[in-house]
């Protein structure tokens, strides 16, 4: 299942690869199954020290992770933190676990996590070769949010151009959608936040650089043919701060692997703790399978449209939510509205469409398929047999 990745210490690749090679190390080729905690860093037992490149030095610690500020800090690792890490540090090994499910070097089911052949594959390769770039390339393609960033850059320049990446959102859509609830009325939060698009950008464009796809114009790399060594200073920065990038290379993959799953379509609302939030987090929770299922069966719909190579018109699937009230619809009223602005969840999952107006409808053409098996891991059977009663044949 692929969850949407919002930390950026995961950003950096040459981490992951230290983390892909300790877990070859504790647990094996074959897909010997681990869990969070195993891999935290823990200085009594072998850790990701032993693999990473990046340590620096201290005359009393040691080698140590360069960013942690405290050489003597028992966290250990910036993308695992250690084993004493309290419940709020333990998110950076979740994020970072996922970060590697999204590129397809270990597979994530529940708690338990193996390594996958591909994962395999890119531990053994030597960082600075050929066979790197290539795995490094192929893996950023199996992310949906990858694939919907590649895609509006493809859709508004060419190689060679330039382009802002503040002009980029990712993130999941806002549709302005109201609800009384226990006498109040209420706005949905079913967007993301700003501090977690930026976040969420900040890794994709750290892996789209990595992988040769764009590169920062105002910085002068390395002399190297592969762009995870030409830009390997540059990317292993605490902050990356460079706005204006190129277009180097577009994508080449049809089907995302690794699109965002049912379950993971929705922010994690228990976070809306500010003042005066109870009620909206209280209401879109309340209304969060909705949100959920309508989400979903825009990406199923579309998924099916691809399949048979044909498009889909906005209006269908209005029409199709609309006539399963109890699965899709919060309000009848703004419905439309509502649908209108999560379309654009298409994107963020990895199945970019184009949008063609034939006969006075929008009609919407998906350029990529889905992973049909992980779209679905969460989804209840009830809504997937309703999306089966309908079809696009063109």
């Amino acid at each position: 299942m692929a969850f949407l990745v919002n930390r950026t210490a995961a950003a950096r690749i040459e981490c992951l690869h230290a983390l892909a090679q300790l877990i070859v190390v504790k647990f094996g080729s074959y897909g010997k199954p681990f869990h969070l905690k195993d891999v935290k860093f823990d200085r009594d037992s072998e850790n990701i020290h032993s693999f990473c490149t990046l340590l620096k030095e201290d005359d009393i610690a040691g080698h140590y992770c360069r960013f942690k500020e405290n050489p003597l800090d028992d966290a250990g690792c910036s993308i695992t933190n250690g084993v004493s890490s309290d419940s709020t540090k333990s998110k950076e090994v979740s994020n970072t676990i996922n970060a590697m499910h999204a590129l397809g070097f270990v597979k994530r089911d529940g708690s338990k996590i193996e390594i996958t052949s591909f994962g395999y594959k890119f531990s053994t390769a030597k960082y600075d070769s050929e066979e790197m770039h290539h795995i490094i390339k192929k893996a950023v393609q199996n992310y949906g949010p990858v694939v919907g960033v590649l895609s509006w850059i493809q859709r508004n320049y060419k190689i060679g151009d330039k382009f802002n990446i503040g002009d980029i959102r990712v993130g999941y859509p806002e549709p302005e959608e109201y609800v009384n609830h226990n006498g109040e009325r209420v706005l949905l939060s079913a967007g993301s936040t700003q501090d977690t698009n930026t976040r969420t950008r900040s890794c994709i464009i750290a892996w789209l650089t990595t992988a040769g796809f764009i590169r920062p114009v105002n910085v002068t790399p390395v002399s190297s043919p592969y762009p995870q060594i030409a830009y390997r200073d540059y990317i292993n920065r605490e902050h990356r701060m460079e706005q204006i990038y190129e277009v180097i290379d577009f994508p080449s993959v049809e089907t995302t692997k690794h699109p965002l799953n049912y379950d993971n379509l929705t922010k994690m609302n228990f976070c809306l703790r500010e003042n005066g939030m109870t009620s909206v987090r209280e209401a879109t929770r309340y209304y969060e399978g909705i949100i959920k299922n309508r989400r979903f069966a825009i990406l199923y719909l579309l998924n099916m449209a691809y399949e048979n190579r044909t498009t889909i018109a906005l209006n269908e699937i209005i029409e199709i939510m609309r006539s399963h009230p109890n699965l899709f619809v919060v309000s009848d009223e703004d419905l439309e509205d509502t649908i209108s602005a999560e379309i654009e969840i298409a994107f963020m999952a990895g199945i970019p469409y184009i949008l063609r107006i034939a006969n006075g409808q929008s009609r919407l053409q998906p350029l990529k398929g889905l992973n049909i098996e992980e779209l679905q891991v969460g989804a209840p059977q009830v809504l997937i047999n309703t999306l089966n009663m309908y079809e696009f044949n063109g």
